[in-house]
């Protein structure tokens, strides 16, 4: 039972280093594209 949970606890950390990874990486470059748009 503690080996399954600590592998489901590493998986949800696994999960949310990778969503805090992701998030801001999609969110720059969008950004710089709706400046340049609104220069535009």
């Amino acid at each position: 039972m503690y080996s399954l949970r600590r592998v489901v606890d590493r998986r949800l950390l696994s999960r949310l280093r990778n969503a805090r990874f992701t998030d801001p990486e999609p969110a720059l470059p969008i950004r710089p594209v709706t400046v340049a748009r609104s220069l535009k």
